[in-house]
């Protein structure tokens, strides 16, 4: 590292290149200039990531919890039979989805906290490191998202509960 003052560092890097035995002369501006663009090529990969999970969430809620309908529809529709009202049937799900949902999360925290650190760890460098922080913020909107999407996509599943039928029962 040389400080140059004042002086124009491209022409003192010029000038040191004319010497023998150095191999290799890096401005600190673009040394900069580089982990500028290595960090905005870290966002966009992060970014591209969040976007997929989020959309394979997405797919992964929706065809348990469509799958979770299918099953248990004659179930449902007994209940249905027997006097038990929309609301009530659609409750008993909410209840189990949100057992299975709160499970769900608490694992996702106890896995993820660990295998977030681990993964900060292994993408580093010796050029490039990140905070190591944990923001209690950034856990309480994954638990935030999983949750709305889990509204989102139970409100869609289970809405097939009330459109079918109760003479439909002998079909499942």
């Amino acid at each position: 590292m040389i400080k140059v003052g004042d002086k124009d560092p491209k022409s003192i890097a010029d000038m040191l290149e004319e010497y023998d035995g150095i191999s290799a002369i890096h401005l600190s501006d673009e040394i900069l200039d580089l982990k500028a663009a290595l960090s905005k090529l870290y966002t966009t990969v992060v970014f591209i990531v969040i976007g997929f999970s989020i959309i394979l969430s997405f797919m992964i809620l929706l065809n348990l919890s469509n799958i979770l309908v299918a099953h248990r529809m004659k179930e449902l529709l007994t209940m249905r039979v027997n006097g038990f009202s929309n609301a009530e049937v659609i409750g008993y799900l909410v209840r189990e989805v949100l057992v299975t949902m709160g499970l769900g999360i608490m694992l996702g925290l106890l896995i993820g906290i660990p295998a977030t650190s681990v993964i900060i760890r292994s993408v580093e460098s010796d050029g490039f490191m990140f905070l190591r922080k944990t923001y209690a913020s950034a856990w309480i909107l994954a638990v935030s998202c999983e949750t709305l999407f889990t509204l989102i996509i139970n409100t869609i599943s289970f809405s097939r509960v009330n459109k079918v039928p109760l003479s439909d029962i002998t079909k499942y």
